[in-house]
């Protein structure tokens, strides 16, 4: 829908700083905010150099940007201000970076309660802007735990308020299969590796996650 509204009426606004684009190489964001933009000098990091201390369940975590203006911006209206048109602008920068390919693409999952609150799940906005929906899979996995927000959290802290939050729903699904996990933002590690966890419990072969930036440790 996003893609048709756009088609009819374009954006000639710039989702991160509102000003007009005239020419711009990049979707929906002018040049000046992408010049602004601080790519990830490690777009590909593995688990142990994210999560620390803490047992890996994923292998490696990509990320194109590190968590800055304007691409937190961006973001932030992503997450909270149902500014779909960001999942469009981000997904060719996630996507660019991806090196292998995967049998699943499973959004991290919402509770019902925060998705009908919310109206979307921003993960799954983002997932469906970079692949094709047949390998996307939002029935794989469930969040059955309400968590309480993390801003403020320890790693430790995070990681205890994560654990139990997600189960699989079909294990068959994810027997033996390579899995990417999409997310917006890695700062911790914590709700990734939960939801990894709970996927190799149920077989599966090898989990890489996505997201569009990282936070700095």
């Amino acid at each position: 829908m996003n893609k048709l509204f756009n088609a009819i009426f374009p954006n000639f606004g710039c989702l991160a700083c509102d000003a007009e684009i005239n020419v711009s190489r990049y979707d929906h964001l002018c040049d000046g905010c992408m010049t602004d933009a601080v790519f990830a000098s490690d777009p590909v990091k593995s688990a142990k150099a994210v999560l620390g201390n803490e047992k890996p369940f994923f292998c490696n975590s990509y990320a194109p940007f590190n968590y800055q203006p304007p691409i937190s911006d961006l973001v932030l209206k992503l997450k909270y201000n149902n500014e779909g048109l960001a999942a469009e602008a981000l997904a060719p920068h996630m996507k660019n970076i991806l090196t292998t390919d995967y049998d699943i693409i499973i959004p991290v999952p919402l509770t019902k309660n925060r998705v009908q609150s919310r109206g979307y799940n921003q993960a799954e906005l983002l997932a469906n802007a970079i692949f094709t929906k047949p390998v996307v899979n939002i029935m794989v996995l469930q969040k059955v735990k309400t968590t309480t927000p993390q801003v403020d959290m320890t790693h430790d802290e995070r990681r205890e308020n994560q654990r139990g939050a997600f189960s699989v729903i079909s294990p068959n699904c994810v027997s033996d299969k390579t899995i990417l996990i999409v997310d917006d933002i890695l700062t911790s590690g914590a709700t990734l590796n939960e939801c990894a966890r709970v996927l190799m419990d149920a077989g599966a072969r090898v989990i890489d996650v996505l997201t569009v930036a990282r936070t700095s440790r």
